[in-house]
């Protein structure tokens, strides 16, 4: 695994100071600042930059006006700081009130040792766990604690939300994106979050684990066996019960006693948080002396459990505090199991009572709302709920739930609402008791269906990064209809799974994208939509090197396309054989593979499919060091993406470009082709662009002896080729390496070049012609320094030993 360090101030600082092609040091003399100030911000050791820092930086980098406003707003934003992948928490959801002592407490159980940034204290305080009822606090006392900590973990701080997750087996893929990581092909995802974890310290957060408490113990109790210096803070109604464990039972606020006078009334926890949240709804809210009787009778009467207190207040612009309190006591005699705990009675009851009040339509429109995992847009509750009709009447309703504090605004994606877990589970019972269940998960399942199919042609060309943002706040949701339709074998899971393949591809994930598409082809092997989601899965497996599995799930998709006349369908899986091929080294076939896709696109008239066979014959040009071919391709090609505005287009024919430039010795257009795709590739999130851009501006750098600069991209893109799990461009990159340091480290050369010998024997690719000359030179000159006995014992150890190990070195090391 390897974390997506392009997040944050720290994250957009690097991508500008490698677009712009500096090093650190570069970046700092330029600026006037130290390069270990440098190195601090992109580190996200320092949280908050000064805004005279930012705007030096800006200067430095000749951002221009658009540049330089995403580096202020990432400066100042909330959760700026960390450069790294994690998914950091979001902002809490106001002041914490009457925890101070817990916050304080926490905080320093999680803390290292005074004085020892790194090591922590022993294992008992790596495993907090937070318990109490449903609304009782454990989140936002989590999200302020995880806040407070930011600067105390360099690794990051993961925040894993895993109230909308039902699927166990999604507990893995759930946590790993919260630390910014993703599964290595081959290996389990729980082993891959150990061995990515195992050197790093980082504080990780799994919130409410209660529904899925035995699946989260065991990846708990693995990941703080196989890790030095990860913490973990869970909120959870039960505790994990492992060894390691430190259960901090979470109070509710205290409410105030009977007999006290006004004033000590109003300085109860309980009280003030009733208080704010009704000037939330009521500016002029007071608690006078006729009113506070009732109000510290709200407060007793609902245990002081912040969700309930503020549920209740939310009513205090309709209903006065004395009706409030009359209908509490009338719902907490009339609802609720007795044989439940008198807390979670309490906060049932008080949901309940809300409920109630609510309007028919509103009733029916909070349980239907349930069924969106992810939350939901106006649009989207219009197309799945029945209940809502309109985009007005859904604004009318969610902004009626999101006042009676129901409902609450996504703290990512704007425009997006969801419940809280609580509301939701209790609105899921609801649906189940009316009866709509089954509709409405149907309904949901075929709006994101729907929504992937809207999506899928709109991933070429100047839609595409809307697009991918877009699909992005949607993946509670995909995951969601995904899992439901592999339970029940339902067909549309085979719709959704088919139209979401070039987003995995997009995106990097490659991983999840199989799983996503092997299940759905396992529930339905019939159907209009199963050659493409055939072909998605064969594209994925190409792209992480199973090359067998590749060829038959696209033989497979171009069988079926044959069969129902599909004459594109044929073309796209010629051109997928036609990559395999290449790969593989089998480049006459290769060739003529994309000539036949080529052949139909020119005569179907589609200019963004004919420029994408011509930009693959240019790349196989290129790696068969036909440079003039290449050139002439991807020029034409180059021209044709930009006319198009397809952002994957041009990034891949400004690589060929580029690539043919540096191994022809221009270096000065090479630079500027490559920093160019590096910068596209960002921009659109596109993680193979990301990765190979690296890779290609490394080989430059070590070509016109920048070993320094070389060392830096080259390890970058070795991290993001192997996270991808593209072993056969991960094998360059450890061979680039290797010449790299060749002489002044030709041991480290020799391990890395036995790590490539491996890649290229598990995945029978062959390294292309225009990087043997490099590699035989890096292997002649590695056995001179070393000794051919020397050098043999080095690749072996390269050869044979553990992978992740080797990557990290290179994370940590230098050229020198």
């Amino acid at each position: 695994m390897a974390a997506d360090r392009d997040a944050g101030f720290g994250g957009l600082l690097r991508r500008c100071r490698l677009v712009a092609g500096y090093s650190q040091q570069d970046l700092a003399d330029r600026a006037g600042l130290s390069v270990d100030a440098v190195a601090a911000l992109e580190r996200g050791r320092r949280r908050t930059p000064r805004a005279f820092t930012v705007r030096v930086l800006a200067d430095a980098l000749s951002l221009d006006e658009s540049g330089r406003r995403a580096l202020v707003d990432a400066a100042t934003a909330v959760d700026a700081g960390h450069a790294g992948g994690p998914a950091r928490p979001p902002a809490p959801f106001g002041p914490l009130v009457g925890r101070d002592e817990e916050s304080d407490a926490i905080v320093a159980a999680l803390s290292p040792d005074r004085g020892r940034q790194v090591a922590l204290r022993d294992g008992r305080d790596r495993l907090v766990t937070l318990t109490g009822p449903g609304g009782v606090g454990k989140t936002q006392l989590a999200l302020t604690v995880a806040h407070r900590l930011t600067d105390v973990f360099p690794g990051g701080i993961g925040w894993a939300a895993l109230a909308a997750l039902d699927d166990p087996a999604a507990l893995g893929h759930a946590v790993a994106a919260a630390a910014g990581l993703r599964a290595v092909p081959g290996r389990s995802v729980e082993d891959s979050l150990v061995g990515e974890l195992a050197s790093r310290t980082m504080l990780l957060v799994l919130d409410n684990c209660e529904h899925l408490v035995a699946a989260c113990a065991l990846l708990v109790e693995r990941l703080l066996a196989g890790t030095s210096g990860l913490c973990i803070l869970a909120t959870s109604r039960e505790r994990l019960r492992l060894g390691a464990e430190r259960v901090w039972p979470v109070p509710t606020l205290a409410a105030p006693d009977p007999g006290l006078a006004g004033g000590d009334v109003a300085d109860s926890p309980a009280v003030r948080l009733f208080v704010r949240r009704a000037r939330q709804l009521v500016p002029d809210f007071t608690l006078d002396a006729g009113d506070t009787p009732a109000v510290a009778h709200i407060c007793q009467q609902l245990d002081g459990i912040p969700l309930a207190l503020e549920l209740a207040a939310a009513r205090t612009n309709v209903l006065t505090v004395r009706q409030i309190a009359a209908g509490l006591d009338d719902s907490s005699t009339a609802t609720g199991s007795r044989s439940a705990p008198s807390r979670h009675r309490t906060l049932r009851s008080t949901i309940e009572w809300s409920h109630d009040l609510l309007t028919h339509e509103e009733r029916q429109g909070l349980r239907q709302l349930a069924v969106f995992a992810g939350g939901w847009t106006l649009a989207a509750a219009t197309a799945v709920c029945s209940a809502i009709g309109d985009e007005r009447r859904a604004l009318t309703l969610t902004s009626s739930l999101v006042e009676k504090s129901l409902a609450v605004t996504h703290p990512t994606f704007e425009g997006r609402y969801f419940l809280l877990f609580t509301v939701r589970r209790y609105a899921l019972d609801r649906l189940r008791d009316s009866g709509e269940q089954r509709a409405l998960e149907v309904a949901h399942a075929r709006y994101v269906a729907d929504l992937a199919e809207r999506a899928e042609p709109r991933l070429y060309g100047g839609e595409q990064q809307e697009w991918l943002r877009r699909l992005d706040s949607e993946l509670g949701n995909v995951r969601a209809a995904l899992g439901w339709t592999r339970q029940e074998r339902d067909r549309i899971g085979v719709r959704i799974a088919g139209a979401l393949w070039r987003y995995c591809y997009l995106t990097g994930r490659y991983g999840e994208g199989r799983d996503w598409l092997d299940g759905a082809l396992a529930g339905s092997a019939e159907g209009a939509h199963v050659a493409k989601a055939l072909l998605g899965s064969g594209v994925l497996a190409f792209l992480q090197c199973d090359y067998d599995v590749a060829t038959d799930r696209i033989e497979a998709a171009l069988e079926r396309y044959r069969r129902e006349g599909d004459d594109r369908g044929v073309a796209e899986a010629r051109q997928r054989l036609g990559s395999v091929a290449r790969e593989r080294g089998d480049y006459p076939r290769s060739r003529r593979l994309h000539e036949e896709s080529l052949a139909h696109w020119r005569a179907a008239g589609d200019a963004a499919r004919t420029a994408e066979s011509l930009n693959y014959l240019g790349y196989v040009a290129w790696l068969t060091r036909d440079f003039d071919r290449t050139e002439e391709l991807c020029e034409e090609t180059l021209s044709t993406f930009r006319a198009l505005d397809d952002g994957e287009g041009v990034t891949w024919a400004l690589l060929n470009l580029g690539a043919t430039a540096v191994y022809r010795g221009r270096g000065e257009l090479a630079d500027r082709l490559l920093r160019e795709s590096l910068g596209r590739s960002y921009d659109i999130g596109f993680a193979d662009g990301v990765a190979w851009s690296l890779n290609m501006l490394g080989v430059l750098a070590r070509r016109t002896g920048d070993r320094d600069r070389a060392w830096e991209l080259l390890a970058e893109s070795l991290e993001r080729h192997v996270e991808l799990g593209d072993g056969w461009r991960a094998a360059s990159v450890f061979e680039e390496l290797a010449a790299t340091v060749v002489d002044t480290r030709p041991t480290l050369a020799a391990r890395l070049l036995g790590a490539a010998a491996r890649l290229h024997t598990v995945t029978m690719a062959r390294r292309p012609p225009v990087e043997e000359a490099d590699h035989k030179a890096t292997v002649t000159a590695c056995t001179a320094a070393l000794g051919e006995d020397a050098y043999e014992e080095q690749h072996v150890i390269g050869r044979t030993g553990p992978q992740a190990d080797l990557v990290r070195q290179v994370r940590a090391g230098g050229p020198t």
